[in-house]
């Protein structure tokens, strides 16, 4: 089955549900060369200075399997050459804090031995994102930042409040890809007020980890 919409992608990974090898804290590395570990791809804190640093992970193939709920991907995963994944979480200082526009931001990146096999898996994931749950609805965001990357998507999501009480919920992603790099940046929304403009500096800030490394 499809993941169950964007949210659900970042509570997962608030619980440490997607990650694999290593949990502990740790800083973001600082920037090495074109094909260095896909930790040097994430999301830098000086982009992210309100929030908390939360955990670092390694991504496996049966990791993203695993959330897809497809064992097949594995397989796809191997035939595009995936070679290694990170992640790593941003937590706002409370969460109840009114002063940051996100509940959490989450930086991913995914590094193929080729930029076809990035494309393919780019391609693949975009469709896998695209796909909502039951009283969810996805957007398009308008003004998505195109900093030097070969392939770019840019969503909102919408979950509307439900019998159970649950209040409305809403989620962003950027999904981009440079060479045989691919970055994914989740965030949750906090407050009502928050808007695309909260997000669009995220992503160009996420995108600009990628240029000087995958030219």
């Amino acid at each position: 089955m499809p993941r169950a919409g964007l949210a659900f992608v970042v509570a997962l990974a608030m619980l440490g549900l997607s990650a694999c090898d290593d949990n502990t804290p740790t800083s973001t590395p600082s920037p090495t060369n074109a094909f260095g570990t896909a930790a040097t791809y994430l999301l830098h804190s000086s982009a992210v200075t309100a929030y908390q640093h939360g955990t670092s992970s390694s991504i496996t193939a049966a990791t993203l399997a695993d959330q897809v709920g497809d064992p097949a991907l594995v397989t796809q995963l191997r035939d595009q050459g995936y070679t290694s994944g990170a992640q790593i979480v941003y937590n706002a200082p409370t969460q109840s804090d009114a002063t940051v526009p996100f509940v959490a931001v989450v930086s991913r990146a995914y590094l193929f031995g080729d930029a076809t096999g990035a494309h393919a898996f780019f391609v693949a994931e975009s469709e896998r994102v695209s796909q909502t749950g039951a009283g969810a609805s996805i957007s398009p965001v308008s003004g998505a930042p195109r900093n030097n990357v070969d392939d770019l998507l840019a969503l909102q999501e919408t979950i509307a409040p439900d019998a159970s009480g649950a209040l409305e919920s809403r989620a962003y992603l950027g999904l981009a890809r440079r060479g045989h790099v691919v970055i994914e940046l989740f965030a949750q929304v906090a407050l009502a007020q928050t808007t695309d403009n909260d997000f669009l500096p995220l992503l160009a800030a996420q995108e600009g980890v990628l240029e000087p490394h995958t030219g």
